[in-house]
């Protein structure tokens, strides 16, 4: 797709959700996608709900691709003393990983949450194209008086298997705070976002059908 197909493309998303345009975060997107490649319906995604939290959540100040201190956001929001780091999630699974892509993807949701949680005052939030079930182990979706160590320290093990970390971050991820859940709909240019209690009540029905 060429430069232009990609500006067209991100402007109709915007215009779908009913807001007014970010130029500037438009123009971002579109020069994220030539100088980096980064996909363009990773890029769609983001400002779609960059501009979804400006416009409609009511938060002062959005960007993509931003770092929060030593963490990298997809997409990060301000608003008064609220930092929100919100991680774009496809549930892609590398080849490599397929016979065990239920594992992979906690660990890489695990991963995701200890990076965001080693940043003071910054809150996780995960964003789903519609379609796709939330992958959040529902432990994180939990207040931290209701979390298991035990699990947790489950969780810590399975993670290990993807990717370097600590048994110490085990005290990180008893605090990790969950802000919300977004899914995505790039067609009609929607977002929904869900508590996660509502999260947590949607991942356990889906489970259910399955076991």
């Amino acid at each position: 797709m060429d430069l232009e197909n990609a500006r067209i493309d991100i402007e109709a998303v915007i215009n779908k959700l009913g807001c007014p345009r970010d130029d500037a975060l438009v123009s971002k997107a579109v020069a994220l996608y030539y100088r980096k490649r980064i996909p363009i319906n990773h890029l769609l995604a983001e400002t779609l709900i960059a501009h979804y939290l400006r416009f409609f959540k009511g938060f002062d100040r959005v960007d993509i691709e931003r770092n929060a201190a030593k963490q990298r956001c997809d997409v990060y929001a301000e608003c008064g003393s609220l930092r929100l780091c919100v991680e774009i999630e496809f549930n892609f699974v590398p080849p490599q990983h397929s016979t065990s892509a239920s594992d992979y993807l906690v660990a890489r949701h695990v991963k995701k949450l200890l990076s965001i949680a080693s940043q003071k005052d910054l809150f996780a939030a995960f964003a789903y194209p519609r379609f796709v079930v939330p992958s959040i182990p529902i432990e994180f979706l939990r207040p931290p008086s209701s979390r298991s160590i035990d699990r947790i320290r489950k969780l810590v093990y399975v993670t290990r298997r993807y990717f370097p970390i600590d048994m110490e971050d085990i005290e990180l991820l008893k605090n990790v705070c969950v802000y919300s859940v977004y899914i995505f709909d790039l067609g009609r240019g929607k977002v929904y976002e869900l508590t996660p209690q509502t999260t947590e009540v949607l991942i356990t029905l889906y489970d259910a059908f399955l076991t």
